[in-house]
């Protein structure tokens, strides 16, 4: 009945067109951002322009289609300014001859049409064993209460396609029933109790949400550079023997599906998309490298940058974009922006926007240099560096980050949700969104 023909990959920000696709027996198509109406159409081109606002945040736009009596006859969702993967995975519970959840199908697609090398599937965080993805095996379980059912799938390169369900309790056995993924940080020395022990925790405009489960997990980690590839190594001295990497040459491999971390730099590129359409503002990447501060340091030190001039750079652009890549697999995550020198910065956004674009997506920011004499200064939007002018103090660095990221929980709600629209309910203690700047202490 209707569809959208506008389809919005990258951040979205200021004034857009918005396309839809009708056919019989549609007569008008009304658009709603954020449950808001932007306006309603009768007829071709069937394009309302929706105002996004003047930097990137979430939103979720609906087209309700209705007939000539005003009755709806389809409606179509769409998700703007949050990750969309280039790789998909679905698991379908289905019920054994008692009517008791059996079995697992695990399903993917890459783009490249890579091949899968080796699959993880947890059942309320503990390992399942797969023998064929198409047929896993389940243990009994308590129907009376909710379980959460997790796979992912780790392709070559360290690319991961990650599916979750849930079934039991309140919540129908089916691959369609959306959940969400909301990051929350626990303050020392607390644990969070069982899903069931939760509920009414988080709310959405006032409304409890359904906590299916709770997940720590694996982490994912992008490291965006300020293009100023002298500056990133300048004055860094070897700290210890564990350094090596610092002045040897090492061998660079792909992750392997755990604890991810990648390079972002912040010099957007141009490619070809599909239709030989060209696709602006796209910022190159690393592939994934496994998580450790060996790992930094190869990324930091022996991955090779893209050649690019650096007076192109945006900084801010590429943060927000860092941003919504560590958040698309529903894992704990951060941002890591190094800065060197005060290059210059062509962003369409400022800092402040991409730093709200962050806290509106529960993605943490850390901010380092690799000099010294900025680690003194207040850079204009974003403040004050962490100092990893040193191999120790960029260890100390890396060691404050996986503290952080360790304290992460994922708490899986029932339903699909703007991050931005999820509150903990007042009384709550003990644990708080994943957002904000996270800096050392300094004296």
């Amino acid at each position: 009945m209707v569809a959208f023909q506008t389809v919005f990959l990258g951040l979205v920000f200021g004034l857009a067109p918005v396309r839809v696709a009708v056919s019989p027996p549609v007569a008008s198509v009304e658009l709603l951002k954020d449950g808001v109406s932007v306006g309603t159409v009768q007829g071709e081109p069937w394009e309302i322009s929706c105002n996004f606002g003047p930097a990137p945040l979430p939103h979720e736009l609906v087209a309700v289609a209705r007939d000539a009596q005003g009755n709806e006859v389809g409606r179509a969702l769409q998700l703007v300014n949050l990750p969309r993967a280039t790789t998909e995975a679905t698991i379908t519970v289905k019920p054994g001859a008692t009517g008791q959840p059996s079995t697992a199908c695990l399903t993917w697609s890459s783009i490249d049409k890579a091949k899968a090398k080796r699959f993880e599937v947890t059942l309320d965080g503990a390992p399942v064993k797969v023998k064929d993805p198409e047929r896993i095996e389940l243990p009994p379980v308590d129907l009376a209460r909710p379980h959460f059912l997790a796979a992912e799938v780790v392709f070559p390169k360290g690319v991961v396609a990650r599916a979750e369900a849930s079934f039991g309790g309140e919540v129908k056995a089916r691959a369609e029933s959306k959940l969400t993924a909301y990051p929350v940080v626990l303050r020392p020395g607390f644990e969070l109790p069982p899903a069931e022990a939760m509920q009414g925790w988080f709310r959405k405009g006032g409304q409890p949400l359904q906590v299916v489960a709770v997940e720590e997990g694996y982490y994912d980690v992008v490291l965006v550079f300020d293009q100023d590839s002298a500056g990133r190594s300048r004055g860094i001295t070897p700290g210890n023997i564990n350094s090596a990497v610092l002045d040897h040459e090492v061998t660079i491999q792909p992750s392997r599906g755990g604890n991810r971390l990648s390079g972002l730099w912040a010099v957007p590129v141009t490619i070809g998309g599909q239709d030989t359409k060209e696709v602006r503002g796209v910022f190159p990447a690393s592939f994934p490298l496994d998580f450790d501060v060996d790992e930094v340091r190869k990324l930091i030190f022996r991955f090779p940058p893209p050649a690019a001039d650096r007076t192109r750079q945006s900084l801010a652009n590429a943060v927000a974009s860092a941003g919504m890549q560590a958040a698309a697999l529903g894992r704990r995550r951060a941002v890591v922006l190094l800065v060197g020198e005060a290059a210059p910065d062509l962003s369409t956004i400022t800092p402040q926007a991409a730093r709200a674009y962050l806290e509106s997506m529960n993605v943490p920011l850390f901010i380092w240099t690799t000099e010294r004499r900025i680690s003194a200064l207040d850079l204009p939007g974003w403040g004050l560096p962490d100092d990893a002018s040193t191999d120790q103090q960029l260890q100390a660095a890396v060691g404050r980050l996986d503290k952080a990221l360790r304290a992460q929980r994922i708490v899986w709600l029932a339903g699909s949700h703007l991050p931005s629209a999820i509150t903990i309910a007042p009384g709550v203690r003990h644990i708080f969104p994943a957002r904000g700047v996270v800096r050392q202490e300094r004296k």
